[in-house]
Protein backbone atom coordinates (compact mmCIF):
# COMPACT_ATOMS: atom_id res chain seq x y z
CA UNK A 1 0.00 0.00 0.00
CA UNK A 2 1.27 3.30 -0.86
CA UNK A 3 1.30 6.27 1.89
CA UNK A 4 1.25 9.42 -0.36
CA UNK A 5 2.50 11.53 2.26
CA UNK A 6 5.84 9.67 3.44
CA UNK A 7 6.49 8.55 -0.56
CA UNK A 8 7.08 4.87 1.02
CA UNK A 9 5.07 1.75 0.51
CA UNK A 10 4.27 -0.94 3.16
CA UNK A 11 3.37 -4.49 2.31
CA UNK A 12 0.47 -6.67 3.94
CA UNK A 13 0.73 -10.12 3.77
CA UNK A 14 -1.15 -13.52 5.12
CA UNK A 15 -0.40 -14.53 8.14
CA UNK A 16 -2.70 -17.50 9.76
CA UNK A 17 -1.06 -17.53 13.16
CA UNK A 18 -2.38 -13.65 13.19
CA UNK A 19 -6.22 -13.29 12.40
CA UNK A 20 -6.03 -9.71 11.84
CA UNK A 21 -3.81 -10.66 8.55
CA UNK A 22 -5.38 -10.38 5.25
CA UNK A 23 -7.27 -14.09 4.55
CA UNK A 24 -4.61 -14.81 1.66
CA UNK A 25 -2.04 -12.71 -0.76
CA UNK A 26 -4.59 -12.52 -3.79
CA UNK A 27 -5.80 -9.62 -3.32
CA UNK A 28 -8.46 -8.67 -6.37
CA UNK A 29 -10.06 -5.18 -5.20
CA UNK A 30 -9.81 -3.02 -2.64
CA UNK A 31 -12.32 0.02 -1.86
CA UNK A 32 -13.04 2.75 0.58
CA UNK A 33 -15.68 3.11 2.65
CA UNK A 34 -17.74 6.51 4.07
CA UNK A 35 -15.74 6.38 7.03
CA UNK A 36 -12.06 6.16 5.33
CA UNK A 37 -11.72 2.11 5.61
CA UNK A 38 -10.08 -0.05 3.27
CA UNK A 39 -11.32 -2.89 2.03
CA UNK A 40 -9.91 -6.06 -0.13
CA UNK A 41 -11.90 -8.69 -2.19
CA UNK A 42 -10.10 -11.89 -1.70
CA UNK A 43 -9.44 -14.48 -4.03
CA UNK A 44 -11.60 -17.21 -2.57
CA UNK A 45 -11.15 -15.94 0.47
CA UNK A 46 -14.13 -13.13 1.29
CA UNK A 47 -13.67 -9.58 2.19
CA UNK A 48 -11.14 -8.17 4.64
Amino acid sequence: MFNPSTGKFTKHRSDSKNPLTLTNDKVLALETDNKGGLWAGMWQGGLN
